[in-house]
């Protein structure tokens, strides 16, 4: 469970595109699931009025919430993989397909194990771009 919460809900860290992308999908997957096996049950059993709506909204709000914080936490943390901290995650939207930084940094360790001076190819293309 320590591991799930960190994982899913902690701001701390780094984590590589790969996991970035797998996380994002399965959050916005099990959210949405959620929320429409939700609409139907309660569609299903109490049909559909302004009350039974505004209840449904409120019930499910929490999940909205958790989800939206889950998926700030790992914008956050893949930021922190190009040496950005968490707020800089609305500013380089475009960065999340790269390569983060190689080898360790203020965020900690490099997930793919790299060292400072292995850089990936990638990297080297848009240093000589530059």
């Amino acid at each position: 469970m320590a591991n799930f919460i960190n994982d899913f809900f902690s701001f701390k860290g780094r984590i590589g595109k790969s996991t970035f992308f797998k996380r994002v999908v399965m959050i916005q997957i099990t959210t949405y699931t959620i929320l429409i096996a939700c609409a139907l049950v309660v569609g299903l059993f109490f049909g559909i009025s302004e009350a039974v709506i505004i209840t449904y909204c409120i019930l499910v709000s929490p999940l909205v919430i958790l989800s939206g914080v889950s998926l700030m936490a790992q914008y956050t943390k893949r930021a922190h993989d190009f040496d950005k901290g968490g707020i800089m995650s609305i500013f380089i939207l475009g960065k999340y397909t790269r390569d983060g930084t190689a080898g360790p940094n203020k965020y900690g360790e490099d997930p793919l194990k790299r060292t400072a001076d292995q850089t990936s190819a990638t990297q080297r293309n848009i240093r000589n771009k530059m």
